[in-house]
């Protein structure tokens, strides 16, 4: 396996009607270890689906939360 990947599964999936992924679109997820992140999807991540996903790497973590912290 591939370093980038990061296995892990997803905690509220914002799924398209179809069932797919959107390339860049921003998911949360959990790793094995029962760490919660946020990042980005890759267009080459698109056919794994949850629960059995792996995502790439996280991507502004910190300034989506902060983004995030200040809508609420």
């Amino acid at each position: 396996m591939n370093n980038e990947w990061h296995p892990c599964r997803y905690v509220d999936c914002k799924l398209e009607h179809d069932g797919s992924w959107v390339d860049g679109k921003w998911y949360e997820w959990e790793d094995i270890y029962g760490n919660r992140e946020v990042a980005r999807m890759k267009l080459d991540a698109m056919d794994h689906f949850y629960p059995n996903t792996k995502i790439i790497k996280e991507e502004n973590v910190r300034r989506y939360r902060e983004i995030m912290e200040g809508e609420n």
